[in-house]
């Protein structure tokens, strides 16, 4: 096969990333597509795709990338295989499975390509964003530390102490984190996390360095700050009940219940909606969601995991439901809706609720609504 070209999204900080590399083989062009899971699972899904239009293919990547809130960055031959060989080597180091579709034939052929002893470090500035404040750098900082992503934590702060001091038993999740800031370069973090027994708060002291960097050494408009890890401490952790995570990181969420009186192309059209949007299926109806393009939220005094969330919407055998979360999205859908689906949908109920429903209504499996809230 001939390289042709490759590209991945700069979400590295976010823990996941997604990779695209094009061949050419006997003048069909063949593109993989890996889910690089920087938290333990390494390649975590892979997909191949043969004799695809561009537009199709594209179509493909933005779907696939369009929830993780970065741009994508290019890569040559050799950094895309030595990212693809790297991730395969936390599968087998972590004893996480590989994607049945990524064979062994596609094993052999990455695994044989020359990498020039590379290491995981030299693609970092690449795969990472740009940081642009110090609230995005600590809740990134905290997320590390909280996934136990000692390779990121290596990079940002070279000093092994601090990549290797955990306060999970496993790669946790950070839900909810407040900043108080208590001086140029000292941070008080109250956080909430998931582990694998339960949910946590915690305090910790995050310390940085920044400096102006620029490709001079001048001070012009388009200089950035570069940021550093000092250290971290861990002040106290202790646990806390399920109930009360759900009201610190829920958030208020209107409702709109509509009947559908017209479902043939009701799928499409709203696929057409946003070209990113993700669609799940469940066994009660199909869900679809759509994420804000970017992480804007990591940039922020108060960080909260479901901020990056736009809408949600899931149509059942009868009704389509809409969950919104400020008036701009809401404005948006409900003209679309008004609009493009007017002839399938008429409204039946608003509900405005203080925490999140329509998710949990999902998740629960449950066919009547009205029954599940009361």
């Amino acid at each position: 096969m001939i390289f042709n070209k490759s590209f991945c999204t700069n979400t590295r900080l976010m823990g996941t990333m997604m990779l695209a590399i094009e061949w050419i083989y006997e003048e069909s062009n063949i593109s993989h597509i890996f889910m690089l899971d920087s938290e333990g699972l390494g390649i975590s899904d892979f997909y191949l795709l043969e004799d695809m239009s561009e537009e199709d293919r594209n179509l493909f990547y933005l779907q696939r990338y369009g929830g993780l809130g970065g741009v994508n960055v290019d890569l040559n031959e050799r950094e895309a295989c030595f990212l693809v060989k790297a991730y395969l080597d936390k599968n087998k180091r972590n004893e996480k499975p590989i994607p049945k579709e990524f064979n062994s034939d596609l094993i052999s052929f990455y695994s044989n390509i020359d990498d020039m002893k590379m290491s995981i470090y030299d693609l970092m500035d690449k795969t990472c964003k740009d940081i642009e404040t110090d609230e995005e750098f600590i809740n990134y900082m905290v997320m590390r530390f909280i996934a136990r992503d000692r390779e990121c934590l290596m990079y940002f702060s070279n000093n092994e102490d601090v990549s290797n001091l955990h306060i999970t038993k496993i790669n946790g999740a950070l839900l909810y984190n407040e900043i108080e800031k208590k001086g140029s370069d000292r941070f008080v973090c109250n956080c909430v996390f998931e582990d694998i027994d339960g949910y946590y708060e915690a305090k910790i002291i995050v310390n940085i360095e920044k400096r102006i960097s620029d490709d001079d050494g001048l001070a012009y408009d388009d200089t950035k700050e570069e940021y550093k890890l000092r250290s971290i401490l861990i002040v106290d952790s202790y646990p806390i009940y399920d109930f009360e995570v759900f009201d610190i990181i829920s958030k208020q969420e209107i409702l709109d219940i509509y009947n559908i009186v017209e479902k043939d192309e009701l799928d499409s059209k709203i696929m057409d909606m946003y070209p990113a949007i993700q669609k799940v299926r469940f066994e009660t109806g199909t869900l679809y969601s759509q994420y804000y393009f970017d992480n804007s939220h990591v940039d922020s005094d108060i960080y909260v995991i479901n901020n990056d969330l736009m809408f949600l919407i899931f149509i059942s055998e009868d009704k389509l439901f809409l969950a919104t979360y400020d008036d701009e999205s809401r404005k948006f859908i409900d003209n679309f809706i008004s609009t493009r689906l007017k002839d399938s949908l008429v409204k039946e109920n608003v509900f405005e609720f203080e925490q999140n429903v329509l998710y949990d209504f999902v998740e629960s499996g449950s066919l009547d609504f009205y029954d599940f809230i009361n």
